[in-house]
């Protein structure tokens, strides 16, 4: 395909740039070899939405989010979900 490209009104973040926000990050430390996806499943969501966010699907992004966010879940990922909100609205 060609065509033009999307603007996007924001700055692009990585999930390790929104998290680092406020101290909040909240991703395991563990080095992965080969690119293992992290097994936690609140971590693969929020990298989820994170990706569709950065590629221009803010409302996929926070409908996720939202849902996620009807979940028992720590803390700083409630808090880092909270940033990542923000930061689509």
């Amino acid at each position: 395909k060609s065509g033009k490209l999307k603007e996007f009104t924001f700055d692009l973040k990585s999930h390790v740039e929104l998290g680092a926000k406020d101290n909040l990050i909240d991703f395991e430390e563990t080095s992965y070899e080969s690119n293992e996806i992290s097994a936690n499943p609140v971590t693969q969501k929020i990298d989820l939405a994170i990706a569709l966010m950065n590629m221009g699907s803010t409302n996929k992004a926070k409908k996720i989010l939202t849902k996620l966010k009807q979940n028992k879940l720590t803390n700083k990922e409630s808090k880092q979900i909270e940033r990542i909100i923000e930061e689509i609205d």
